[in-house]
């Protein structure tokens, strides 16, 4: 479990927006995807996406980077 797990989104968050990259936060036992300044996932920016549940080996080859 993380420690703070709003401090590591806003830090993923303002990474993403820094270098104008697209994101997927998967929730999991983390609780990623609550952050300071979200009420809730539909706040997230456009170009971020929020997963509850998803399997890593089929999730992690769809992507650029893990």
């Amino acid at each position: 479990l993380l420690d703070d797990t709003r401090k590591t989104t806003d830090i993923i968050l303002g990474a993403l927006k820094q270098t104008r990259q697209r994101g997927i936060l998967d929730r999991g036992w983390g609780d990623l995807g609550v952050c300071e300044y979200l009420n809730h996932a539909s706040e997230l920016p456009d170009d971020v996406f929020l997963l509850e549940n998803c399997p890593h080996d089929w999730l992690f080859p769809q992507c650029a980077a893990v």
